[in-house]
Formats: C-alpha cells, sequence, structure tokens
C-alpha cells in the first residue's frame, strides 16, 4: 500500500525528463522493483516503452503509475522549482532513491511524508470532507480571498504543523526523514547550528543534513517537536 511520499525539490527547470526517467528506471531494475506493465495518463505502457513515449510525448513533466510506486515529475513555475514526488509504501528505500535522484538537477531538499496525514493536514475545500464521509464543522474557516460570488469559507490550515507552504525555490514542510542541501540553507537562509537536536537525530552527508524524527509523521508525533523544526528550518 503507498502511504507514503518523498518530494525530491530541484531549482527551476534544472531537472532534465528523460536523465530523470532512466535513473529512475535503473534504480528499479537494480532493485528487482520494476513491474511488466504501467499506467500513463490511463494509458497501459510497458516498462520498456515508457522511456519512448515520454520523449514522444514532448512534455516536461511526467507521471507513471505503477503497483508498487508512483513516480510524478511536475515543473512548478509559479513558485521556481522542479519536483519528483515518489508515492510508496512504508518500508521502501527512500535513502536509496534520494541518493539515486539528487544530483538529476540542483538538489535543494527532500522530505517524506505520510500521505494520509498530509492530505487533511492541507485540504481546505469543505467538498474534500465531504466526499471522504468528514465534516469540517468546528473547525477554524476562512474566506478563500475571492470576489463574489466565487468567494466561500474554507478550512484555514494555516496553524496545522504538518502544513505545507510553497515559495519560491523551495517547500516550507516538515517530514521524517528530510534531506536538506547546502542550497536549501541558503533559500531559506535559516541557521544549520539553530536546528534543535532534542528527539531529532541529524547527520551530515556529503553536501546533505540528513534530519529525523522518527517514522513519517503522523497524528501522534510531537507537535511541538514539529513546530521548533518549522521555526528552524523555515525562519520568517
Amino acid at each position: 500500500m503507498m502511504e507514503n511520499e518523498l518530494t525530491l525539490v530541484f531549482d527551476h527547470e534544472t531537472v532534465d525528463r528523460d536523465s530523470a526517467w532512466e535513473l529512475i528506471a535503473s534504480h528499479l531494475q537494480a532493485h528487482g522493483l520494476a513491474e511488466a506493465v504501467y499506467d500513463i495518463n490511463d494509458e497501459l505502457v510497458s516498462f520498456e516503452e515508457i522511456g519512448r513515449l515520454i520523449k514522444l510525448r514532448g512534455k516536461p513533466y511526467f507521471g507513471i503509475k505503477g503497483d508498487l510506486l508512483e513516480f510524478d515529475l511536475t515543473v512548478v513555475g509559479t513558485f521556481r522549482h522542479d519536483a519528483i514526488r515518489i508515492n510508496g509504501a512504508p518500508d521502501s528505500d527512500w535513502d536509496g532513491w534520494v541518493q539515486q535522484l539528487k544530483n538529476v538537477g540542483r538538489f535543494v531538499q527532500a522530505f517524506l511524508v505520510n500521505r494520509e496525514y498530509d492530505f487533511w493536514q492541507n485540504a481546505e475545500d469543505p467538498l474534500q470532507y465531504r466526499t471522504r464521509g468528514k465534516i469540517c464543522e468546528g473547525l477554524q474557516m476562512k474566506s478563500n480571498g475571492l470576489p463574489f460570488p466565487l468567494e466561500q469559507q474554507v478550512v484555514d490550515t494555516s496553524e496545522n504543523p504538518g502544513r505545507r507552504v510553497l515559495h519560491e525555490g523551495f517547500i516550507e514542510a516538515i517530514g521524517s526523514p528530510m534531506w536538506l542541501s547546502d542550497r536549501f540553507w541558503e533559500l531559506t537562509r535559516a541557521n544549520k547550528n539553530a536546528v534543535p537536536n532534542d528527539g531529532i537525530v541529524i547527520e551530515e552527508e556529503v553536501g546533505i543534513t540528513r534530519i529525523c524524527i522518527g517514522e513519517a509523521i503522523t497524528e501522534q508525533t510531537d507537535r511541538g517537536i514539529q513546530e521548533a523544526l518549522r521555526q528552524s528550518l523555515f525562519p520568517k
């Protein structure tokens, strides 16, 4: 079951689409994870044909779904960054994927989240609640800021510990683990030495700081640790 999502963030337009798929494909093959058929835009495509189809379509992005793993490359022009997202089981080799893909572009950061927790921490539209049989009454609400007749009340997620905020060049998000490059510290202007270490494991690799607070974050994760990390990693 694809419970977790790994997001890798790179400088804008530095990820080569073809190289990204080649690295993904070689990692799948090397670890015996390649499946016979994948879903690309509701079209079933053999593993061997994916690279050719990506080139034929000529788009700078792709979305590839398998039974074990899903891969998504996006170019976020408004916020000036590229992102590769991988969905998979909790026991997937997430460190291995970061090592495999970190040099496909100018690497900024990567973070691992629990998909269910991440979804509800960032769900603003009341329709997202209704279609899943949940209620949002009692939650803090705010205006969506649109003019009449488009204005409506949405869920205010601005104080949620698992909130995701897009910035130019990076994503403000707390995951576990997180992999932060020298470029990350440059963009966020955070002080690496100010990162708290109470309940947090910090490891230095070549050009990357790896931060871990246990398994992928869920409702049971200490809110105080999440907020302390956010304040140190994304100073206002």
